[in-house]
Order: C-alpha cells, then structure tokens, then sequence
C-alpha cells in the first residue's frame, strides 16, 4: 500500500531538511559575522567622535571635528579640581608640543563641579594666562555626555578619519597613551 500524499508534494523530507539546515546555517554565520563586528566596533571604539559644542572656550576655540579631519587628536576630560589636574595639564601641554609637528591635535574640556568652576577665569588661572591647546568649558555636560563620560579624567584619541580609537578612563600614568599615540601617529596621513 502507497502512502497518500497530495498531488505536487513530495513525502521526501531530506531535500527540505537541507535547505532548513542551509537557511539556518547561513542565519547563524550572518549573526556571528554582526556580532563580531559591533564587538569590535565598540571594542575598537570604530565610530565616528562626535561634535564639541561647550559653553565657552579658554583661548582659542579648537576646529571642528570635520576640520581636523587628517589630523590625529586627543580630547581630554577633567575636572579643575581632580587631584592630578595639574599633572594631566603639563602632560597635555608635553604632548601638544612634541606630537603637535607631526599631527596630533590636543583639546582639553573642563567638567564643572560647582558653579565656581564654571568661571572661566579661575579656568584660565589653572592652566596659565596663555595654554598652549584649547580648552573647552562643557558647563551643561554636553561634549561629556556625547562622548559617553561619567568620570574624569578620560583621554579619548580619535585617529585622523575622525574615528574614535582609544579611550583612557582616570588616567594616572601616561605609558598606556603615550604608546597609543605613537602607534596612531605612525599610521600616518589617510
């Protein structure tokens, strides 16, 4: 006795197994592939760094993120009263002037505490009459929330696409950026 199938169906499974095996396979290599790469996307931090819009500047205002296109640059985040404030400050300041001929941008932002920090003289009376870099005042968190900041200091480097690279949180030793610096600034021009 014959089995009683419908006329245009087959009762051979295997075909239709394979290509549910197929569809599946290729649906766990695309997910695997996707993962892998928004790992390394935010691993890698691969996006693009987003606009500096503060309040006020101390000296001169800094290019726009477009405009340093070709350039690598270093946005620091700190507080004027972080306890290596100073430190942090000199360091930026070694660094605008060694890696400034070869490509590197620094910015500073400063991160207000109380509303004294938001003068922007007692700002300019921390770093010295004429900084050497810009420093931006983010009074209302702007730069730091689009940077996803909630601590300080952070170095973020953003490499010449303007894409950023690296992000340093409560730095306290300057190896780790010093080596992330030289390796972005080897890469050269796009």
């Amino acid at each position: 006795m014959q089995p009683l199938t419908q006329p245009g169906y087959s009762t051979d499974h295997s075909l239709s197994r394979r290509w549910t095996a197929v569809v599946f396979a290729v649906a766990v290599i695309i997910n695997l592939v996707l993962a892998g790469l928004a790992v390394g996307w935010r691993a890698h931090g691969y996006r693009l760094a987003p606009a500096l819009t503060p309040s006020a500047w101390v000296g001169e205002a800094a290019p726009s993120m477009p405009e340093l296109r070709g350039r690598a640059v270093l946005v620091a985040f700190f507080r004027c009263r972080d306890e290596d404030a100073a430190w942090l400050l000199n360091r930026l300041a070694a660094w605008d002037s060694h890696y400034g001929r070869v490509g590197l941008q620094v910015i500073a932002v400063h991160l207000p505490e109380v509303d004294l920090d938001r003068d922007r003289r007692s700002i300019a009376a921390l770093v010295g009459r004429h900084p050497s870099f810009p420093i931006a005042m983010d009074g209302d968190l702007t730069c730091a929330r689009r940077y996803g900041v909630q601590t300080s200091p952070v170095l973020v480097i953003v490499d010449r696409q303007g894409r950023i690279r690296h992000l340093f949180e409560e730095v306290t030793r300057s190896g780790d950026v010093e080596q992330a610096l030289w390796a972005l600034l080897a890469e050269g021009a796009p």
